[in-house]
């Protein structure tokens, strides 16, 4: 179970790094890039060690809601910060 949780936990901040780091380049934040690169190739790596360590395929159904949810976090931040300029 806390596989599980975990891998949801970090599949939620990996596809918002991902998500988030497309909306700097669509929006040419060019600073945050290499921040949000590091970031997303440490979640790179963990996915991959949950993944080898995973003996359900119940693990991409936890992550396929883990990253849903963290895309629709990175929209809504990033929705957020264009009304605040």
């Amino acid at each position: 179970m806390t596989l599980f949780l975990l891998s949801a936990l970090v599949t939620f901040a990996y596809v918002f790094m991902r998500a988030f780091q497309q909306l700097n380049v669509v929006g040419g934040h060019y600073w945050r890039v290499p921040l949000f690169s590091v970031a997303m190739g440490v979640g790179d790596v963990l996915l991959v060690m949950f993944i080898v360590k995973a003996d359900s395929l119940w693990l991409g159904v936890v992550n396929g809601i883990g990253g849903g949810l963290g895309c629709v976090f990175a929209m809504y931040i990033n929705s957020k910060w264009k009304k605040g300029k």
